[in-house]
């Protein structure tokens, strides 16, 4: 990420003469806004292709995006800031790609439409569940496993 002078601690001059921001906090908080915006510009739009095609082919495709992303950022260590961004980006489209579907595909499959807002109460705790538990034992796993190296 470049930024320009005046340069102080969190933004400081690189070989090339250009500003290179050092606060890795903020460029991971630049990615979860990339990742926001691509969900919010792909959500509507997956929902109104998933009444055309079909529920399946996009939950895939969506999926099988965010899998690769992880992927490459994963096995990567020296990908470009840039690129870093812009990935996020795209995995937030993937992201809102799936939401959009997988709450279209929930209300598709109530059993009781006079007690949607029960059944749905169940499948926001269950989506709850597993976006809370995977990142801790994720990063547990990433801090002891780590620390093998």
């Amino acid at each position: 990420m470049v930024c320009g002078p005046p340069y102080d601690e969190t933004c400081v001059q690189d070989q090339h003469g250009q500003g290179r921001v050092l606060d890795y906090m903020a460029k991971t908080a630049l990615i979860a806004v990339y990742a926001q915006a691509g969900s919010a510009l792909s959500a509507y739009p997956s929902g109104v292709a998933s009444d055309k095609w079909g529920r399946k082919p996009l939950v895939y495709m969506a999926c099988l995006g965010m899998g690769g992303i992880y992927l490459f950022m994963g096995c990567n260590k020296g990908t470009p800031e840039n690129l870093a961004m812009l990935l996020g980006f795209f995995w937030g489209v993937c992201n809102g790609c799936f939401v959009a579907v997988d709450f279209a595909i929930a209300i598709d499959t109530l059993p009781d439409k006079n007690d949607a807002a029960r059944y749905l109460g169940v499948w926001g705790v269950s989506a709850f569940v597993g976006t809370t538990l995977g990142p801790i034992t994720g990063g547990l796993a990433l801090y002891f496993l780590g620390a093998l190296r």
